[in-house]
């Protein structure tokens, strides 16, 4: 234990936080640069208009929209893993025919 300290107490020193007005303002400049930037970038090139029926369909679709991609991605994927499998028998199919020699047996009856 260090001398003049109690078990379980950290000194503390308080740290007088100073502020230049010449940083400050280059900050707020800098600040104001930005915003400048940003709003140049953003333009408002022209107006969609929606009929009500229109935009209640739009604003009220992202649910039916959102299950139409989950439908159409798990029919995609059921469909690749369809043709995997195929693609896995006539493999399979095929190194059974290696294996007992009868790929070779089919190719001397074409000729």
């Amino acid at each position: 234990m260090v001398a003049g300290r109690k078990a379980g107490k950290k000194k503390t020193t308080t740290k007088k936080k100073t502020t230049n007005k010449a940083t400050t303002t280059a900050r707020n400049e800098n600040n104001n640069k930005n915003d400048n930037d940003k709003n140049k970038k953003t333009r408002v090139r022209g107006v969609a208009s929606f009929s009500n029926a229109d935009r209640v369909n739009f604003v009220t679709g992202f649910r039916k929209r959102k299950n139409e991609r989950r439908k159409k991605a798990a029919g995609e994927f059921e469909r690749k893993l369809k043709e995997e499998r195929r693609q896995s028998k006539m493999r399979k199919r095929q190194m059974f025919r290696e294996a007992l020699g009868m790929q070779k047996e089919e190719e001397e009856e074409e000729e």
